[in-house]
């Protein structure tokens, strides 16, 4: 009900501007209009309200619009009117949200938030889209899963290589270390992982605790908390 008499107001408003002066009627109007697409996207009568909105033409109004939209679970008409309302990453994250990445993707050179970027990139190499989805996994910073993609999908050690010496990634290096053996001296140099991961020694870790720590901090045979006496 009080969006209906939101809209009679906005009627009664556009009919007392014709008494105005031609600027100040102009603008009234407008105001009016822009009040008459937010009450009738509310009232459920979105086909009329968001037609309104777009005659109207106003990036504040295809905001306004959108995040009454948006509340509504009306999502696609929502994202549509962000974009048009430069609202780029909100339209954006919902494309992704609902799995439309074909208007997605031409949003994401435009997009600086990286976990955008991250969820787009997943989705693209679900979709075995590993090119696209490299783009995406280096724009969110990613230099593990750029290195994953180039070294196994997409076939490009070389690529690998650079991005993993440029970023100086550990995880990068790891992945690359196996792969390029003719530089494989520089690499350990650069990450040393050798000498810091110890796989062999992993195994203790699931081991049942010896000379437990006891809750006042001793050892419970005596002696360093975790060495068998």
């Amino acid at each position: 009900a009080q969006y209906e008499a939101a809209l009679q107001g906005s009627l009664d408003g556009g009919a007392d501007a014709m008494v105005l002066s031609e600027e100040v009627r102009a603008d009234v109007q407008q105001q009016c209009r822009g009040g008459m697409a937010r009450c009738l996207i509310r009232m459920g009568d979105l086909r009329r309200g968001r037609q309104m909105a777009l005659d109207e033409g106003s990036k504040m109004l295809y905001k306004d619009c959108a995040g009454i939209l948006e509340s509504q679970g009306q999502l696609g008409e929502a994202a549509e009117l962000y974009e048009r309302g430069g609202e780029i990453e909100k339209a954006a994250g919902i494309y992704i949200r609902t799995k439309n990445f074909d208007a997605a993707k031409p949003l994401m050179d435009m997009v600086g938030q990286s976990r955008l970027h991250g969820q787009f990139a997943r989705a693209q190499e679900a979709a075995q889209k590993y090119e696209e989805a490299a783009v995406a996994y280096e724009r969110a910073g990613d230099t593990g899963n750029v290195v994953r993609l180039y070294l196994g999908a997409l076939s490009m050690a070389q690529k690998a290589f650079a991005v993993a010496r440029q970023s100086r990634n550990p995880e990068a290096a790891a992945l690359v270390a196996e792969i390029d053996l003719g530089q494989r001296d520089d690499w350990l140099t650069l990450f040393p992982f050798f000498a810091t991961r110890r796989p062999d020694t992993y195994g203790a870790l699931t081991d049942d605790k010896v000379n437990p720590r006891q809750p006042n901090g001793d050892a419970q045979d005596g002696g360093i908390p975790g060495i068998k006496q």
